[in-house]
């Protein structure tokens, strides 16, 4: 299901037009943020970027994640939007938050060693 879909529902009869463009933005946003983890994962992820790429990634997903926290703040309110556009959005929000601990915020080396070593103890290390 498309974003937009699941955002923009059955339109009301008497919909506001500062209401429709919430909507409107967050639809947008949604959809923004597909292509944005898809670029991620192709550049950054997969890719070799340079450290002044990587730098502009990192702020743009910064960026992102305050832009979609302060839309969940509106997209919460129950005159704002449906619940299943609050889902969405709060789906993007974990994504983004994932890419940013995943890429920004590595596990330290000796608590993954530590994992591994409980999780596989008779396996050597390299």
């Amino acid at each position: 299901m498309a974003a937009s879909e699941a955002i923009l529902g059955k339109p009301e009869p008497e919909t506001f037009g500062l209401r429709q463009v919430v909507v409107s933005n967050l639809q947008q946003f949604c959809d923004e943020c597909d292509q944005f983890i898809k670029r991620q994962y192709r550049e950054i992820i997969r890719g070799n970027p340079s450290a002044e790429r990587q730098e502009y990634h990192r702020r743009e997903l910064q960026w992102a994640l305050r832009t979609a926290k302060l839309l969940e703040c509106v997209a919460a309110d129950p005159d704002s939007s449906s619940s299943s556009a609050v889902k969405l959005l709060r789906s993007k929000i974990w994504q983004l938050e994932r890419s940013w601990k995943m890429l920004y915020e590595p596990m330290p080396e000796e608590e993954a060693d530590r994992i591994l070593t409980e999780v596989f103890p008779d396996e050597p290390r390299a």
